[in-house]
């Protein structure tokens, strides 16, 4: 957990599974001086500083939706860009980003990587129980620290990362194997919110780190949710929920 002010907090978390085929690569260094670095490649990347508003901000009806969604999908493809340019940087293949797969006509279609990552992400900025367990109550503590909520296993369904891209059908063409991983941010507060702060709190944080840089990874989608997934989060404060999902698939 990040605490920016008395008032202002963001929680990371990571988690990764390989499933088959490829071995877990061995930990990178970390770099000395995140937030420089991160400046520095921001200006590659368009919307990196990106504050997101809240609906009440746009017009009613269809339009003030459609650009509610459209600043979502923006600070969405800030992450994904700041992610491969540091990738880049740090000698890492850049990884493509696939599209939610519908099919026309097929109810309930998987739609891969997007699917999951926007499922959990609108789902943690719901029930909010990126905490504590005595602030939350039901949740699945975390492995290391059992007075944390484990925020990447949802305490109603009790999905994981690797379950919630089974169920949206990414292994489906994953003949020789496939790997997940999934990295979350959620903060509130303007200067909290930004996709510069969430790669930057990533990139300071070793195991958030070394899952962007896994050599392994070929493939990434990120979803971007309104509202705080943390159970401290004002109401007054525009939060935003960002979960990074990556992955490798042999077909």
């Amino acid at each position: 957990m990040f605490r920016t002010s008395h008032l202002r907090q963001a929680a990371i978390v990571a988690a990764s599974t390989v499933m088959a085929g490829l071995p877990v690569a061995d930990a990178s260094t970390r770099p000395e001086t995140i937030t420089t670095i991160v400046r520095h490649i921001a200006t590659a990347c368009p919307d990196a500083d990106l504050v997101a508003q809240p609906r009440s901000a746009f017009t009613p009806a269809p339009p003030g939706n459609a650009l509610f969604r459209f600043q979502l999908g923006k600070a969405r493809n800030a992450v994904i860009c700041l992610v491969n340019e540091i990738r880049q940087r740090e000698g890492r293949s850049t990884l493509s980003f696939p599209k939610a797969i519908k099919r026309r006509g097929v109810p309930n279609q998987p739609g891969g990587m997007a699917e999951a990552a926007n499922l959990h992400a609108n789902q943690a900025a719901a029930l909010r129980w990126w905490g504590t367990k005595e602030q939350v109550g039901n949740c699945e503590p975390q492995e290391h620290n059992p007075s944390l909520c484990d925020a990447h296993i949802n305490p109603q369904t009790k999905s994981t990362p690797t379950s919630r891209l089974q169920d949206a059908g990414y292994d489906k063409r994953c003949k020789n194997g496939w790997g997940s991983g999934e990295n979350a941010y959620t903060g509130w507060g303007a200067a909290s919110i930004t996709p510069r702060v969430a790669v930057e709190r990533w990139m300071s944080s070793k195991p958030h780190y070394d899952n962007i840089m896994k050599p392994e990874w070929r493939e990434t989608q990120v979803g971007v949710a309104w509202g705080s997934a943390s159970p401290t989060a004002p109401a007054n404060e525009p939060g935003l929920t960002y979960v990074q999902v990556f992955g490798y698939c042999n077909e």
